[in-house]
This record gives structure tokens, sequence and C-alpha cells, in this order.
């Protein structure tokens, strides 16, 4: 039994897709589920990174919160209350989300 799941996304219908399957997983598991996105090293933060483009990135993790929101909804039966955390990194994805999980 898993007690914490981790989905990444890039925002892409795939991306989100696996975030609705992540979350079927941990109402299933009554797992927490952390969810995660990663700007590229090229995009990362820097000093002429804005504070509004992180906010961007961050509502966009929101939306898609949102999105999986309204789809589970739909699963009422089986769904219950489960733990949602977000993580916004910057790096190689791979590598952050791997992080994330350990």
């Amino acid at each position: 039994m898993y007690r914490h799941i981790v989905a990444g996304t890039d925002f892409s219908d795939l991306g989100d897709a696996a975030l609705i399957r992540a979350a079927e997983i941990a109402i299933d598991m009554h797992a927490k589920l952390t969810l995660v996105h990663v700007v590229s090293e090229e995009d990362a933060p820097n000093s002429m990174y804005s504070s509004h483009e992180v906010r961007h990135h961050l509502e966009r993790l929101e939306e898609a919160h949102r999105r999986l929101t309204g789809e589970l909804a739909t699963k009422k039966a089986k769904t219950g209350h489960i733990e949602v955390a977000f993580e916004i990194r910057s790096g190689t994805p791979a590598d952050q989300i791997l992080a994330v999980a350990e």
C-alpha cells in the first residue's frame, strides 16, 4: 500500500491524465498526493526571472488541481478526503521528481 503518491506534470493533456490517475490511486490507497511541476534549467529562475513568472507556474499548478478535483467529483462514491500538496522546482524534471519522491 502506498502512503504518498507523487505526480509530475508539464500541463499537457498527457500530464493532466497522469494527474487524474495519480489522484485515483491516492484515493484508493488513502495516500497523500503531491503534484510537481519542474521548470527546466533553461527556464529556471534567475535574477531576471520575475515574481509574476513564478506566480504563473503556481497558478497553472493550482488550475491543474482544480481540474483534477472536477474530474474526481464524478467518482464521489470512491472519493474521500486526501491531502494534496504542490511543489514547483527547477532543474532536470526527472531528477527533481525523484528528489520529491525521496
